[in-house]
């Protein structure tokens, strides 16, 4: 449910506007005959009427449809999950609908697919493991179990040279020293179990869906983690 005072951020509306905006996302009865101009059947039904009827009062630049990305970059476009007004920019505040939930929201389109698509890789990838038949690919789940007993206490920072610690925790940014260390390393592990592991050590980020970006958290962390053992009079881990 849209209440009249969310919608105070568009401030570009008059009040007649924004009582009609919610009326249109509440699905209550509109005029008549108002909405003609919008381009699609006057059904007070449709989700696709009441998004182009709220494009209509945003003076928008039409809808939008909202795809995951595949792990190639090609959106999955059996995965329908919403759609919104385009307002011109991605961290616009606009209406969004919510395919999964069936419901309109409130939201900058950005945001909304950061968070989907997270959830998404997520819920791929163990899709995908799940399937996998333990006696048939018994090489797969060993790899796995592997790689979880890898980040599991000090043997995830045992192989840092001592350079890129020091490097990767100096106070500020540190974004093209991390950069630079993953890749003279080849610092990776399996997407899954990465985000698995962040999740667990550091809990909400804005997204986890990006690999690259998630190896250079996995080091900007273990980095901090072995600077802090030190501070406390431990040598910094480096293994053999």
């Amino acid at each position: 449910m849209i209440h009249f005072s969310d919608l105070s951020d568009f401030s570009d509306l008059s009040t007649l506007e924004k009582h009609l905006l919610m009326r249109v996302l509440n699905g209550d009865s509109l005029p008549k005959g108002l909405f003609s101009d919008c381009g699609v059947d006057n059904d007070s039904d449709s989700i696709e009427y009441r998004l182009s009827c709220a494009d209509y009062i945003l003076q928008g630049f039409g809808i939008e449809a909202i795809y995951p990305s595949l792990p190639n970059g090609d959106p999955d476009r059996d995965t329908l999950l919403g759609r919104y007004v385009n307002l011109g920019d991605t961290y616009t505040l606009t209406v969004v609908y919510d395919d999964d939930n069936e419901e309109f929201i409130l939201s900058d389109w950005g945001s909304f697919l950061e968070e989907r698509q997270a959830e998404y890789d997520e819920q791929r990838d163990s899709d995908y493991i799940n399937t996998l038949e333990r006696e048939a690919n018994p090489d797969i789940f060993a790899a796995e179990e592997s790689w979880s007993a890898w980040f599991n206490g000090r043997q995830a920072i045992r192989h840092l040279p001592t350079e890129m610690i020091v490097d990767c925790s100096r106070s500020g940014s540190n974004d093209d020293a991390v950069e630079h260390w993953t890749k003279k390393i080849g610092l990776d592990a399996p997407p899954w179990i990465l985000r698995r592991y962040l999740k667990s050590e550091i809990g909400a980020w804005e997204s986890y869906g990006d690999h690259k970006q998630n190896v250079q958290r996995l080091a900007w962390l273990w980095c901090h983690q072995a600077k802090e053992l030190s501070d406390y009079g431990m040598e910094y881990y480096l293994g053999v």
